[in-house]
């Protein structure tokens, strides 16, 4: 069904301006007898535009009669309107018409209907009218111009007759709506797409980039039927064939996917669903802009080059279940490590799939994140892979970043440097001499993130399968020992692994206590010992590594915080009770201890276990909106505040990051 914007108003058949707009011939004073022809149109904004600008002229004139002018404009469009109405436009013998104009422009219907000439003449009306079906009619008017064909000789059909008339440049094939004449039968130029992709070529060599991008648009919108599934499959493969075409000659190498852009706007298109490799997602419609995604819609993110923080590189996508996923494109290049590509993409798919049940919103909500190859991203439609991030491989030990992984990168750093690409940003206080100096201006939050610590933090959150080759002390000792409570106590965290280092460093001191052999009862590597209003004192204990099997010994640290009213300190404090209550298994090894492949599970010195949780999700509050967010404002511009100083440095800037940032619910959300 094509969308016409009917307006009522004087036109002249005649004028090519047809698909444009119309013409009204007007003077002023309005019983002059010097005619102005007036071209009245839309530009591709909505704009209505006079050729001449009749109206500011007579203003700058400051024409006495220039209210009767106005009326006498608008008494001609309603005048016209009447006509239309009662006599019908083709049987109209005097000037008066009103046409329809074919507006290819759909959003701008709104714009037209509250521009500045419809609420001066407010008897003219815009509407939307339904031509489906309609016939075409043979133009009466004898300023029309139409190709006729004689009936006994030249050409034996229609679309032939058409293709010489545009090969001798009689008709022109950009005037889609052209009536013809083919043995006293009417055609219009539009229906034969044979004939309009046999003359791209000329009709794009003679436009203009504008031109041409109208007429693509006019002809995409006069076939809009084809376009959907289930139309006629012939026709649809020559529309679709002269859109490619089309849209190569506008954006050249470009052209498929910008094409594939304009077809999205149809409401009625599915998007092709990546496949059984992305676990068959269903179909999902693009979402442009801040609008939150509903389910089954999806949305691309771009990074913006000028601000590292703003997003990253990702398509999410929202699941029919409310959970949400979110893909990245990575290309594993070989570097300085030994590691294959394929190792190292198989690596990192296993890690994000031991990590995303753990990335939780506020309310429960989940993101699952997925990598995938270049290659593996051709399975989903151009429009919607995220653009690819080219990683290397480097020898053991190299320092992780975004770009680069050591061939021996856990888990934990995977994850982490996996989320730069959503568009998240270091938290930690950097070490390194060069780096401290280029992003000392960073905001380090207290609280515990995988942004700021992630070795730490992985395991907190993080419930993992863990293998551990046992061929040293403490860890051989306990295990030769027997003891079970022993054997759990090993693998459990301890004080250090719940409460925060810098509360520890700022307001703790630690004294060591006699140690105490092959203690079994109580079974805790932490106790309270004692609390006040403004201290608390905490037992903490771990195993010695200086014991030969079967024996072990257990090292004791007494702990003293004391806060002297400080407010951090206090609100840090009340914590340790339910921290400690809440200590379970780590996901690493114990000491003594390495991590081993599941394939050496049936070792005799490997042991196995499965780690316990203790943080309700791996991503703060704040994480979790700024991946569904991207830079957009109102929803989490805390975060987007504080972050934008994680990449400045005091050389260049003054480092007034806002004191609010210090605040780690303001810059992560209620801290966890």
């Amino acid at each position: 069904m094509k969308v016409l914007f009917l307006i009522m108003g004087v036109m002249l058949i005649h004028s090519p301006l047809w698909a444009k707009g119309f013409i009204v011939n007007w003077s002023c004073p309005a019983d002059s007898s010097e005619k102005i022809s007036v071209e009245v149109f839309y530009d591709e904004s909505g704009k209505l535009i006079f050729e001449p600008e009749i109206f500011s002229e007579i203003k700058k004139e400051k024409n006495v009669d220039y209210s009767k002018c106005i009326n006498d404009f608008q008494k001609k469009i309603s005048t016209g309107t009447k006509l239309y109405q009662e006599k019908k436009c083709p049987q109209a013998k005097d000037s008066f018409c009103a046409s329809a104009v074919q507006y290819t422009n759909l959003k701008v219907l709104e714009k037209i209907r509250g521009s500045y000439f419809m609420k001066k003449f407010r008897d003219v009306r815009v509407l939307p009218i339904e031509v489906e079906n309609t016939p075409v009619a043979k133009a009466k008017d004898p300023t029309v111009e139409t190709e006729t064909s004689p009936v006994s000789s030249g050409p034996d059909s229609a679309e032939a007759f058409l293709d010489s008339m545009v090969r001798s440049k009689v008709i022109n094939p950009k005037e889609l709506n052209r009536i013809f004449t083919f043995q006293n039968k009417s055609y219009r130029v539009g229906d034969f797409d044979q004939v309009i992709g046999k003359n791209i070529d000329m009709i794009f060599s003679g436009s203009s980039p504008e031109e041409g991008k109208q007429f693509a648009q006019n002809y995409m919108v006069a076939k809009s039927e084809y376009l959907k599934e289930g139309s006629d499959p012939v026709k649809r493969k020559a529309v679709l064939d002269n859109l490619n075409q089309m849209f190569g000659k506008i954006y050249g190498s470009r052209g498929p996917e910008e094409l594939a852009k304009m077809l999205e706007c149809d409401p009625d298109d599915n998007l092709t669903p990546i496949g059984d490799i992305l676990n068959k997602l269903q179909s999902t419609r693009k979402v442009e802009g801040c609008k939150q995604l509903s389910p089954g819609e999806h949305k691309v993110f771009e990074k913006d080059n000028g601000n590292y923080y703003s997003t990253g590189d990702y398509l999410l996508k929202r699941k029919k279940d409310g959970n949400y996923q979110a893909f990245v494109n990575v290309n594993f290049k070989r570097g300085s490590g030994s590691v294959s590509p394929e190792a190292m993409m198989q690596r990192s798919k296993e890690c994000l799939q031991e990590a995303s049940p753990y990335m939780k919103g506020p309310d429960g909500t989940r993101i699952e994140m997925m990598v995938f190859s270049p290659s593996e991203l051709e399975k989903l439609p151009k429009e919607e892979r995220p653009d690819k991030k080219d990683i290397t491989i480097e020898r053991p030990g190299a320092r992780a970043n975004a770009g680069a992984y050591p061939e021996d990168i856990p888990c934990a750093t995977i994850v982490h440097e996996m989320l730069h690409l959503l568009g998240l940003c270091d938290e930690y206080e950097e070490k390194s001499d060069d780096l401290k100096r280029m992003w000392n201006c960073r905001v380090v939050p207290k609280a515990d993130s995988i942004m700021r610590n992630s070795y730490d933090v992985y395991p907190k959150a993080v419930a993992q399968e863990v293998y551990c080759k046992c061929d040293r002390f403490p860890c051989s000792s306990v295990q030769k020992n027997g003891d079970e409570n022993a054997k759990k106590m090993l693998l459990k965290g301890n004080f250090y692994d719940v409460s925060d280092y810098k509360f520890r460093s700022d307001f703790c001191r630690f004294t060591d206590l006699p140690y105490q052999k092959n203690m079994k009862d109580p079974l805790s590597t932490a106790l309270v010992q004692s609390e006040s209003s403004d201290s608390i004192v905490i037992e903490n204990r771990t195993f010695s590594g200086d014991q030969r099997a079967p024996n072990f010994r257990i090292n004791r640290t007494q702990i003293t915080c004391t806060c002297n009213g400080n407010k951090t300190c206090l609100a840090e404090k009340s914590k340790i009770p339910s921290q400690i209550a809440s200590i379970g298994i780590r996901g690493i090894c114990p000491g003594g201890a390495d991590r081993t492949d599941k394939a050496n599970a049936n070792l005799a010195n490997v042991i196995k276990f499965k780690s316990e949780p203790t943080m309700p999700s791996l991503l703060q509050p704040n994480h979790f909106k700024k991946i569904l967010a991207g830079n957009c404002r109102g929803v989490v511009d805390g975060y987007l505040e504080c972050a934008d100083w994680a990449y400045k440095g005091r050389d260049k800037y003054s480092c007034n990051a806002p004191a609010k940032c210090q605040d780690d619910s303001y810059y992560l959300g209620t801290p966890q």
